[in-house]
């Protein structure tokens, strides 16, 4: 998926992952997460009004969002997918919540982090030191 993403950031000559934009430039700090606010925006505008198709092109939205903003951290396709991997694998780990008063979201959909639930930070830390 993120390879689409990328696709776009090509034709666009946006970042594609081979530097880290974000750390150095506030401009596109600010741009990328006022971008990601503003589809967040969209998905609960489509949420209120009951529109499936407004919050389906929202969560896409949200998605395509987050992947370019990665590419913008210098993050690229394989370090993304495999970031995916570790970040699913870890929440694997956690459980379900008993009810809403267990949550600290305060909802039953809930889940959480057993006690010894090992995060994927690791993990994520030795994929951003790969080689490019």
């Amino acid at each position: 998926m993120v390879e689409l993403v990328t696709e776009f950031h090509r034709r666009f000559k946006l970042p594609i992952g081979e530097s880290d934009v974000l750390s150095t430039d506030e401009r596109a700090q600010q741009f990328r997460v006022k971008f990601l606010e503003e589809e967040i925006n969209e998905l609960q505008t489509a949420l209120a009004s009951g529109d499936r198709v407004g919050v389906f092109d929202a969560l896409l939205d949200i998605v395509y969002v987050a992947q370019g903003t990665a590419l913008f951290a210098g993050i690229d396709s394989k370090q993304w997918n495999a970031g995916m991997a570790a970040v699913h694998a870890a929440n694997m780990g956690k459980v379900r919540v008993e009810s809403a008063g267990s949550s600290k979201r305060g909802s039953s959909f809930d889940v959480r982090k057993p006690e010894g639930w090992v995060g994927p930070e690791e993990t994520l830390k030795e994929i951003l030191s790969w080689k490019k």
